[in-house]
């Protein structure tokens, strides 16, 4: 055998595994894509569910969609912001640590998801939120598990599939169970975000969206300040001053507008808690939508992320005790 022969065979693509444009795993990243606005449109698209090994999948999906943004111009970061986030990483730190997950342990996390479902120009009725409530469980390794509850409301397409995920892979970005190990500096966190998950690009929008992902995984109290820290140092971030999540739980919001959209992140100001993550459309004229699809209105709730209850347990099946309160700060 020669050697151009051996280095073929050698090969790691060639003997990998790629779901299928079909598989669960896919079906999940095409509802991501089609329903969550990328936060850069010219540092590459991220989407909620990042697995290595579907890049056929990817591909498959991705030739079926086209979902674009335009770039706006977020404003300059404001005093308000910065004092209510400085206090939110004190509040942090000052916490108790969670609980990290050890060997056969999982970090879960119980949200309830809602995002726009379209419609169509014909059918314009069947436009509207389509909600989910999903538990996650990750473990270290990245395996893990996704259980979806049927979803209500209306849901022509997009809907989240349950699945078991195999060590290697990253489970749904609404937990990161390697939290504890993130750096403790809000610039080595921003630098980590850009160059884990954003191709190496530092995004202000690709930050505010991943630390609301870490601040609900079980991170310990000095990278939960970090990350508040982080967020704080962001611009264009602003306070939104009071605001209620949609299971009523009254907190403080902040969000960061641009490309069409306002990111915003309601936290529990008594512990820091996340509560809930959500997407506004304040400049509709910057969001392109897929032909056929109605266009947005100022003010249109687009998603929405709402963490019900979070913690670490010792199976894929179990439910932390406080799996029917608010979720703790962490995990």
């Amino acid at each position: 055998m020669d050697l151009d022969t051996m280095l073929d065979e050698a090969a790691p693509a060639r003997h990998a595994h790629l779901d299928g444009p079909d598989s669960p795993a896919a079906v999940s990243l095409y509802r991501r894509i089609i329903t969550q606005p990328p936060a850069a449109a010219t540092a590459g698209r991220r989407y909620r569910l990042a697995v290595p090994a579907l890049t056929a999948a990817v591909a498959g999906v991705c030739a079926i969609v086209a979902l674009a943004l335009i770039p706006g111009s977020p404003a300059r970061p404001g005093a308000a912001a910065a004092a209510v986030l400085a206090k939110a990483a004190l509040t942090a730190a000052r916490q108790p640590a969670a609980a990290v997950p050890g060997p056969g342990q999982y970090v879960y996390v119980e949200t309830i998801e809602g995002q726009r479902n379209s419609g169509t120009a014909s059918r314009p009725a069947s436009s509207g939120i389509c909600v989910q409530t999903v538990q996650v469980w990750a473990a270290p390794d990245g395996s893990g598990r996704e259980v979806a509850g049927a979803p209500a409301g209306p849901c022509s397409d997009g809907v989240i599939p349950s699945q078991t995920f195999p060590k290697g892979q990253k489970v749904d970005l609404t937990v990161y169970p390697r939290a504890a190990d993130l750096p403790t500096s809000p610039a080595a966190l921003e630098q980590f975000i850009a160059r884990h998950f954003n191709g190496g690009h530092q995004d202000a929008a690709a930050a505010f969206e991943f630390a609301g992902t870490f601040l609900q995984s079980g991170a310990p109290p000095r990278v939960r300040a970090a990350l508040y820290r982080m967020i704080e140092n962001l611009p264009g971030i602003e306070s939104l001053g009071p605001m209620t999540d949609k299971l009523g739980r009254h907190g403080i919001g902040v969000g960061l507008t641009g490309y069409g959209v306002r990111d915003v992140l309601i936290f529990d100001p008594a512990t820091s808690a996340v509560l809930e993550r959500e997407g506004i459309a304040v400049h509709p004229s910057q969001i392109l939508v897929p032909p056929g699809a109605p266009k947005f209105v100022a003010g249109e709730l687009i998603n929405y992320t709402v963490y019900k209850a979070s913690g670490v347990v010792n199976s894929i099946t179990a439910l932390p005790s406080a799996a029917s309160g608010s979720p703790s700060p962490g995990a």
